[in-house]
């Protein structure tokens, strides 16, 4: 189906509203009308639901054409401190001007006053380049503390955000919608996809090398150990779909699964007209649907024809 499909589609089902009207005043098709604007929002809406489809005994729906990879690296900063206090630490020139940059950093004395020691970052004066750590340290570092820090952290941040060098880098187009797998590069090992365990909080100061990491509904990979070190990872995730933005434009996904699309957008039309009714029985009829078309393409083994795989979460 084409995005005019749908867009029709959805207008025609709904009741012909005229608040829906996707014509111009010559009777002719057009986006640029308010009726469609608001179909087409609704049909994003649902492709993107159905993209991101999750199955109620965990399974994730995935398009082979919706996978992105990326490769990233952990960052590491490592110089010497220029002063200290109770629960401060002052870090060279060089370091990041911008507030709160290294809250929920690791710094780690590696050598001379205070060595051995690890703190916690809890908030960060870019004006000062002074960090405050949880609590106070057993011997304040000074001007010849040695210093290394880092994190057990990635945010997945648009190129043009500043803190996107110490952190994952996508262009809005690839906004992620789940982590399918991640490996450590250097030992050549994937890392398993966890809940959130006590280990993580009881190791959050004692660095190594992760063996599971959590995503977090924020948006952050988060690992079950700080890493001291700049490995290197592989990210292979799913992604959001580009909106769609023209007339004969189709979903990226096979026409297969276009009914399910048509049929969430008609649940959001529902609910816009307030029939409230009829939308609790489309959502309720998409569940099946998409169970029902997952079940087809199992049983004729043509996940790959269709381009998609399923997986757990």
């Amino acid at each position: 189906m084409t995005v005019e499909d749908l867009v029709v589609g959805v207008y025609e089902e709904s009741g012909m509203h005229s608040e829906l009207y996707p014509y111009d005043d010559g009777g002719s098709f057009s986006l640029s009308t308010s009726g469609a604007t608001k179909i087409l929002g609704w049909i994003n809406r649902a492709y993107k639901r159905v993209v991101g489809w999750k199955y109620p005994n965990g399974t994730l729906l995935r398009f082979r054409n919706m996978v992105g990879t990326i490769h990233f690296q952990m960052p590491l900063e490592d110089d010497t401190a220029t002063a200290g206090a109770t629960a401060t630490i002052t870090f060279p020139t060089g370091f990041s001007t911008t507030d709160d940059y290294y809250v929920g950093w690791i710094v780690e004395i590696d050598g001379e006053t205070g060595e051995g020691q690890k703190r916690y970052i809890v908030d960060y004066d870019g004006s000062t380049l002074v960090a405050t750590v949880s609590h106070d340290w057993d011997t304040e570092p000074d001007s010849t503390s040695t210093i290394l820090v880092y994190k057990n952290f990635m945010r997945f941040l648009n190129s043009s955000d500043g803190s996107a060098s110490v952190n994952v880098s996508l262009d809005m187009v690839d906004e992620i919608l789940a982590p399918l797998s991640l490996v450590d590069l250097k030992n050549r090992k994937p890392l398993t996809m966890s809940d959130r365990t006590e280990t993580f909080s009881m190791n959050m100061v004692s660095p190594g090398t992760p063996t599971q990491y959590v995503w977090e509904e924020d948006g952050r990979l988060v690992f079950d150990k700080p890493v001291s070190s700049q490995l290197w990872y592989k990210l292979e995730y799913a992604k959001m779909p580009a909106a769609l933005s023209d007339a004969d434009e189709e979903p990226q996904i096979p026409e297969f699964w276009h009914e399910a699309i048509f049929t969430y957008a008609m649940h959001l039309a529902y609910r816009w007209t307030q029939e409230f009714a009829a939308a609790y029985a489309l959502k309720r009829d998409m569940a099946d649907l998409m169970s029902t078309l997952k079940g087809q393409i199992e049983s004729s083994h043509e996940r790959q024809d269709y381009g998609m795989t399923m997986g757990r979460d």
